[in-house]
């Protein structure tokens, strides 16, 4: 796979927000919106541009943070933030191995000699787990 400068912009703006879900919310607090979230948006919109995320894909991530808000607002009863936590933490995986139509990431795999002997059995659950899920999305597909 050849990384180019949309890949590093794309997945760069991605990483921070995620880095920055680490800081204290004292600090990010002068902007309306949280500084996790700009960056999001903006990795988002460098995705539509660059053609990593169809627009298609942009019901899946708005239905996702439909979810993670009402699993955080106080506004929800605790049954209807269980409900959403569960339907967050199920969804999180179908996004995880690219399960939903609109996205395009690039799919790497390191081969089995780059992988340290104690991760191996981690590794091949999570590949057990990747085999099941992409078998139930095409039925008709064995391998």
């Amino acid at each position: 796979m050849h990384i180019t400068w949309q890949h590093i912009l794309t997945y760069g703006l991605l990483t921070l927000a995620l880095a920055v879900l680490w800081l204290p919310a004292k600090e990010i607090q002068a902007i309306p919106l949280r500084l996790w979230q700009l960056l999001c948006l903006a990795a988002l919109a460098c995705g539509l541009l660059f053609g990593y995320v169809q627009p298609i894909g942009l019901f899946p991530v708005t239905f996702f943070a439909a979810v993670c808000y009402c699993t955080g607002s106080a506004r929800y009863s605790k049954p209807v933030r269980i409900i959403a936590g569960t339907i967050m933490l199920l969804f999180s995986v179908v996004l995880s191995q690219h399960l939903v139509p609109g996205f395009a990431n690039p799919k790497c795999q390191a081969p089995y000699d780059n992988i340290p002997k104690r991760s191996w059995p981690l590794f091949r659950a999570w590949e057990r787990i990747s085999k099941i899920l992409s078998e139930q999305e095409q039925p008709g597909l064995s391998s």
